[in-house]
């Protein structure tokens, strides 16, 4: 086992123990999907310090964890007083971090697509990019979802960019986090 699939083993271990004892105390499957933006940070920093000599997949993970990081309203609530927060939310700052992770998404799954050679990963590929601009523009969250697991789908059939392929496997990992706490406990 590398040491990037032992991160990946390791968060998706740690997702489901606190999902596990959350569960036991409280009844509900509960995964901690507002940390989802921090552990991907954590994760995505850890791999380009590790391939840092492999510029352009590091520099496209860093821009989608730390833009993301910036999108969420949650960490900005830690240094922002409740009054400035206020207005702080008011104002489209998280949602520019927001469109800029999402730049850097589609900007990867793009380079992602010209590196493939496969017809079966590039459908792959050009599917996750329709329906995550899909869920960009439309509001349903399960777009990026299904997207997602084309992408892994395309990464199955022709792993390019090895180990940054595995950021691809740990997104479907958070998304699907979010997505079984929302349908379990409806």
């Amino acid at each position: 086992m590398t040491k990037e699939i032992r991160v990946l083993f390791l968060t998706a271990l740690t997702l489901i123990f606190y999902a596990a004892s959350i569960y036991l105390s409280q009844g509900a499957f509960i995964f901690p999907f507002p940390l989802n933006e921090l552990i991907f940070l954590v994760v995505c920093v850890q791999f380009s310090i590790w391939h840092y000599k492999k510029r352009i997949p590091a520099f496209y993970i860093l821009g989608i964890s730390i833009f993301a990081f910036l999108g969420n309203e949650v960490y900005w609530s830690f240094i922002l007083d409740d009054q400035n927060m206020y207005s702080f939310s008011s104002l489209p700052i998280t949602d520019i971090f927001k469109l800029l992770s999402a730049m850097c998404i589609i900007g990867f799954g793009v380079y992602y697509f010209l590196s493939q050679k496969k017809i079966a990963a590039k459908i792959s590929t050009l599917l996750f990019i329709a329906l995550y601009i899909g869920s960009i523009t439309y509001t349903p969250s399960y777009f990026m979802f299904y997207g997602l697991i084309f992408m892994v789908l395309g990464i199955l059939f022709e792993p390019t960019y090895k180990p940054f392929h595995l950021i691809w496997m740990l997104l479907l990992l958070l998304e699907s986090s979010k997505y079984l706490t929302l349908v379990l406990n409806n």
